[in-house]
């Protein structure tokens, strides 16, 4: 696994355990909104700084783009819960 592929696995198993805290106090349901709330907003701000000239340009293009990486990434992990209730 390369630094950035390490890392990017460290940091995505913090922000579920820091979800998995607050799961146990606010239930899975609102836990999810709020990260979801918080994953549009950071990812406005990450096109804010990597990409400022295609802002407004591009808007409707970024959007999709990242809607459809996270479409792709829910499927994947909608797909292993699946599996595990199929076998369970």
């Amino acid at each position: 696994m390369s630094d950035a592929q390490d890392k990017f696995v460290q940091m995505a198993s913090a922000h579920i355990d820091l979800a998995n805290q607050h799961g146990k106090t606010a239930g899975a349901e609102l836990v999810a909104i709020a990260i979801n709330h918080a994953a549009a907003r950071y990812a406005a701000f990450m096109v804010t700084q990597t990409e400022p000239e295609r802002l407004v340009r591009d808007r409707e293009a970024i959007v999709t783009r990242l809607v459809d990486e996270y479409r792709d990434m829910l499927n994947q992990h909608y797909d292993e819960y699946v599996k595990a209730a199929e076998k369970a």
